[in-house]
């Protein structure tokens, strides 16, 4: 017996699994580049901040005993 659809029926793609895959990667990827620029900004931001921050006594004595 053949391996074809039978009452015009059409056969999923062969490589529809693939495509998925591929699509599904590479979104997941994008997002994951995006958030990690998003963090590294973030954290590049904060950390200017928190370094032209001005020192009242209590935290300038909290930085020099690290």
């Amino acid at each position: 017996m053949p391996d074809t659809p039978q009452d015009g029926a059409q056969a999923p793609g062969r490589h529809s699994g693939v495509r998925r895959a591929f699509v599904a990667s590479l979104t997941g990827t994008a997002l994951e580049w995006y958030d990690f620029a998003v963090h590294s900004a973030g954290a590049a931001v904060d950390e200017d901040a928190a370094l032209a921050a001005p020192k009242t006594p209590a935290t300038a004595d909290a930085a020099r005993s690290h």
